[in-house]
């Protein structure tokens, strides 16, 4: 009885929702065998230690027997009450729980009184291969076991084979970029702006879809698939990868996908028993958000942050000030910076950066990372180290992942967001200068774009794209450097990121028979057609013809930082923004209105130890109305302002201006 519980309640809602996300497993570089051992185990592991444990107590304790069966049955009834009390009541706790009781209830009942209703349970057992049989045979992340071989292309002439550099960013919108005025903020982003200076800047690029998984293989072929397939070269077998894989040498990361064709590109594999060990980790807080109730999913490791090493994230913590002078408090602060989430999504860039930077090899070659950066969690500053004491710091999101009304709450993510777009920034500054410095920048294609944006409207949805929001989730930057190109250019035609492939294959000279493109090349001097639609999901959406609404987006934001360029603006939003940079004594102080706490310790800096303390969350009782902002000051200098928190009345978050804390001893106010 209790297998059968066990595939309804868990097996079936978790390799469902795994199922529709091949992502999870190509982002663990799952081999195929690792993911069908992860299906099995995950699937018959409770089951066998059940039926193990059950005859261990019909031999040793037979009175007990019937006692543990009614245990076993009643929690898995359990099971299934709350796979179904989360369908039913996603965001209510007590109609979750209403739920569990009554079909807890009316299972063990059933069981407890009528053969007929135990048989049933039983044959209940019959859905567990059923479900594994789904999973592996009709599934998205089913395609993965199935795929076949690809190689390179045949019969491709290439005529220019100059070097490619391709960087896909995720999660960064096109406002971003931009200052008050729709310019490209080279005071807040100066890589980006070195970038510019001998590049196009095309200003109304188009993601073509919301979703990594399906964005990532449009950029590198070409082509929008019709329905989500698996984000593999099997199923992308036209593409970038493989139309250069006869004449380019490729120096390939890929964080989501498997697009490069594993005989084209070395790829490290993990062991197949550290693989599934990681999967099983995962899956556990996964089977969690998937059945518990809304109150006790508070406390889970975020999962829409990422896609695995979901616990291992989300206990990381920085102890304190770093370089507090405890040998251990900085080795676990060294620690924490190396095994945060953003610190692979920053290695794979960085380790592309260095290889693109050695001398040029008499073979050309292609240069391709897709890195989850500046993708949440944001915790990274512009120079590179962490700014935040948790791994995972809590994002104003509801259940369906749509921020708040609150405008401060939203401000400050967007704060947190800037800070590391600015990380990402010091990377592309890094990139052209290392391309110079190799002498390769005259005699390479440079392209830089982001996979899709993000919104920061408030109560719009993050990431699903809306009449309010559609410009920050799909119109993204798109720069491109061409050989000898020497001076800067800006192109405002409506461009998709299907366009990308085609404009190399353009620069490139590439002649290949029989190849499907829906892109069109940006540099053959044709008019480029009318094309708005895009995609969420299998649903197709209509994005404004202009950048107009990207325009606007980046005007809001810096209203929002009125007061000075580059991280002294962003520490400063609203009115008392103007506040920052001022001694305390030359303001007007007035009398103590309360108290204020923090358990940050700003007492010593050094960032070295790949941490320095910006983000400061303060907790402030007053003694009459609670204020509507707080200031910061570090060494008597007002470094940063604070609003407060919708959710939780009284904590108000602050981000310090990087200029203002340096490593050393500090004092905070």
């Amino acid at each position: 009885m209790g297998t059968g519980l066990w595939s309804l309640g868990a097996v079936q809602p978790l390799l469902d929702l795994l199922g529709r996300n091949p992502a999870f497993f190509v982002a663990a570089d799952a081999s195929p065998t690792a993911i069908v051992v992860f299906v099995i185990l995950v699937a018959i592991a409770v089951p066998v230690l059940v039926t193990l444990g059950l005859a261990v107590v019909r031999r040793f304790a037979p009175k007990a027997y019937p006692y543990v069966v009614a245990v076993l049955v009643v929690g898995g009834a359990a099971l299934v009450g709350l796979a179904l009390g989360r369908n039913l009541f996603p965001t209510r706790t007590l109609g979750h729980l209403a739920v569990v009781v009554g079909v807890t209830a009316g299972i063990s009942f059933g069981a407890w009184r009528s053969e007929g209703f135990r048989s049933f349970l039983r044959t209940l057992a019959l859905t567990l291969p059923i479900f594994i049989g789904l999973f592996l045979f009709a599934s998205q992340s089913g395609e993965l076991i199935r795929a076949a071989e690809v190689g390179a292309a045949e019969d491709v002439t290439v005529g220019n084979p100059v070097d490619v550099v391709m960087v896909v960013f995720d999660e960064l919108p096109l406002s971003t970029l931009l200052d008050a005025q729709g310019e490209l903020d080279t005071a807040r982003y100066p890589g980006f702006g070195a970038l510019a200076e001998e590049s196009t800047f095309f200003t109304n690029t188009v993601a073509d879809h919301s979703r990594t998984s399906d964005s990532v293989p449009a950029i590198a072929s070409g082509v929008v698939p019709e329905e989500t397939v698996a984000p593999i070269a099997a199923e992308y077998p036209q593409s970038l990868f493989t139309l250069l894989g006869g004449s380019h040498e490729m120096i390939v990361r890929e964080d989501l996908t498997q697009l490069c064709p594993t005989d084209l590109c070395e790829v490290d594999q993990p062991s197949t028993r550290s693989v599934v060990r990681s999967l099983v980790d995962d899956s556990v807080v996964v089977l969690q958000h998937l059945l518990l109730p809304p109150r006790l999913r508070e406390e889970l490791p975020a999962i829409d942050q990422g896609w695995g090493d979901f616990d291992q994230a989300a206990s990381i913590a920085l102890g304190g000030s770093a370089g507090a002078g405890d040998p251990l408090l900085d080795w676990q602060n060294q620690q924490a910076t190396e095994v945060s989430r953003t610190a692979e999504r920053t290695r794979l860039i960085e380790s592309v950066v260095d290889a693109a930077s050695e001398p040029a090899d008499p073979q050309p070659e292609l240069f391709f990372v897709h890195s989850v950066l500046p993708h949440a969690p944001w915790e990274r500053a512009p120079d590179g180290t962490l700014f935040t004491p948790s791994a995972d710091h809590d994002l104003p999101l509801d259940e369906t992942g749509r921020w708040t009304t609150s405008e401060a709450d939203v401000i400050h993510a967007y704060q947190r967001h800037a800070l590391q777009v600015g990380h990402v920034d010091r990377m592309v500054g890094d990139l052209v200068s290392g391309l110079k410095d190799a002498g390769r920048w005259d005699d390479t294609v440079v392209v830089v774009t982001a996979d899709h944006g993000t919104s920061f409207t408030p109560g719009t949805s993050r990431r699903v794209g809306e009449d309010a929001s559609l410009d920050e989730v799909y119109r993204v930057p798109l720069f491109l450097h061409i050989p000898g190109q020497n001076s800067a250019s800006t192109d405002d035609r409506l461009t998709r990121l299907i366009d990308v492939t085609p404009t190399v294959m353009d620069v490139l000279e590439v002649s290949v028979d029989d190849w499907d493109l829906e892109g069109y090349s940006l540099l053959d001097g044709s008019e480029l057609p009318e094309r708005v639609e895009v995609r969420s999901g299998n649903q197709t959406m209509t994005v404004p013809p202009t950048n107009e609404g990207a325009l606007a987006t980046a005007a809001r934001n810096a209203a929002w930082f009125p007061h000075g360029d580059g991280w002294r603006g962003i520490a400063g939003p609203g009115p008392a923004g103007a506040l920052v940079g001022r001694r305390v004594d030359s303001l007007d102080v007035g009398p103590e209105a309360g108290t204020a706490t923090t358990d940050i310790d700003i007492a010593l800096v050094d960032r070295s130890t790949g941490y320095a303390p910006l983000l400061i969350d303060i907790v402030v009782e007053p003694t009459g109305v609670m204020p509507d902002r707080i200031l910061v000051a570090v060494d008597e200098v007002v470094a940063g302002v604070g609003l407060p928190t919708q959710d939780e009345p009284g904590l108000f978050r602050v981000i310090l201006d990087p200029a203002l804390l340096p490593d050393g001893a500090h004092t905070m106010q």
